[in-house]
């Protein structure tokens, strides 16, 4: 049984490369850096989040959160309009942040 060679060896990490991208040619630092005025700009402009009333998973947003913070896995059914797809990520990120470790 022979070895692999080199051009039918898999790429690893420890070849320095990243898949078909290459290797990293900032050292791994962010492409920008923003100014402290352009990161409140930033933050100025992030939408409020609102939870419409109408729709029943907004109603149960409080119970919804605290079986997300107490169980590993938590199933949510729901009729279709009833904002699973698009407030339970809101719920869930708004919460993240109220969490403790």
């Amino acid at each position: 049984m022979s070895q692999a060679g080199p051009s039918q060896r898999r790429r690893t990490p420890q070849d320095g490369r990243r898949g078909r991208r290459g290797p990293r040619r900032n050292g791994g630092r962010p492409r920008h850096s923003f100014t402290p005025e352009q990161v409140e700009q930033r933050r100025a402009r992030v939408p409020e989040v609102r939870y419409p009333d109408e729709l029943p998973v907004s109603q149960r947003r409080q119970d919804i959160a605290d079986a997300i913070r107490d169980h590993q896995v938590v199933v949510i059914a729901g009729e279709t309009g009833s904002g699973k797809t698009t407030q339970i990520p809101r719920s869930a990120s708004s919460s993240a942040g109220e969490c403790t470790a």
